[in-house]
């Protein structure tokens, strides 16, 4: 919508300064610039249009329905389903590749659900899970297949003999731009002798640290193992405690999704996926993590390619 906004900007901007009568050459870059963004806009909406669909699963196939696209298979029709793994988000000339389902079909087609635009991703994987099982054992599918499974998350009170995955948090980018943020606001209310009052300060200072500490933090957790328990913490925020029984863990995932720290992807039985960026861990102590997964037995995929 920015993009197209921008260009709708720009051609308004050139039909008001009468660029066109007067044969301006500026007038002309202007509408060069609009009718780019303009499409670029469009193609854009269009994109977003065909990812954001609704699923409907039921005994007798899947429905997948949006305003540009609308497909039924019956699951006689369906040959091979992953639930994880990577599939990719292509727009114009840039391909990225994110989380997603794969359905094989009859017929050599082939269904990619992107897992990031579905908050009850969850469901959709546990339900094709199972539909997956009765599939292969080529038992009838039924309404038990889309009961919901929750996952409990462990109390654990006695952190002493876990291993922690970590490393020093100000001396990474993120690390320094999230403190400093707490500096630059001192500073702004001790030594500046701007015209800015106490109210307009207070918020101008609210929306830098929030920026700052939710988009540098987040690229901050660490990592504490045992053979019984995996918990997540953050540097800066320091609420932060994910538990996980190891015994939950379907699968975790090593990459380096697009302009973030790499990350460690936790996948559990019942297929929650959470995404933990965590910058200041470095190859080594990565590869450390890695190895110790893999001996414990829980499916790894090294999409970051250390050793």
């Amino acid at each position: 919508m920015f993009l197209v906004t921008f260009g709708l900007a720009g051609l308004l901007l050139f039909a008001g300064s009468g660029a066109l009568l007067k044969s301006d050459n500026g007038g002309f870059l202007l509408i060069g610039f609009g009718l780019v963004f303009l499409t670029m806009g469009i193609l854009a909406v269009r994109h977003y249009m065909q990812l954001f669909n609704q699923i409907r699963l039921n005994e007798g196939g899947i429905e997948i329905k949006g305003l540009l696209k609308h497909k039924t298979y019956k699951w006689s029709e369906v040959q091979s389903l992953n639930l994880t793994g990577k599939g990719y988000e292509t727009f114009m000339f840039v391909s990225m590749p994110m989380e997603a389902i794969s359905i094989q079909l009859k017929g050599a087609v082939r269904e990619i659900i992107l897992v990031k635009f579905y908050s009850n991703m969850d469901r959709i994987r546990t339900a094709l899970h199972f539909v997956n099982l009765r599939l292969k054992q080529r038992e009838e599918i039924t309404s038990d297949c889309f009961i919901q499974v929750q996952r409990q998350e462990p109390l654990i009170k006695d952190t002493s003999n876990l291993e922690k995955y970590s490393g020093n948090h100000l001396l990474t980018m993120n690390g320094l731009v999230a403190h400093g943020s707490w500096v630059f606001v001192g500073w702004l209310f001790l030594f500046s002798d701007g015209p800015m009052n106490l109210i307009p300060k207070a918020v101008f200072s609210f929306f830098i640290l929030a920026f700052c500490i939710g988009l540098f933090g987040y690229q901050l957790h660490y990592f504490k193992l045992s053979e019984q328990f995996l918990i997540v913490k953050n540097h800066v925020w320091l609420w932060k405690n994910d538990a996980y029984h190891i015994k939950d863990l379907r699968e975790v995932v090593f990459e380096e999704p697009h302009k973030m720290s790499t990350s460690l992807r936790v996948i559990t039985n019942n297929y929650e996926t959470k995404l933990y960026p965590a910058g200041s861990i470095r190859n080594k102590s990565w590869s450390r993590l890695c190895k110790k997964f893999s001996k414990m037995g829980i499916q790894v995929r090294n999409e970051a390619f250390f050793d």
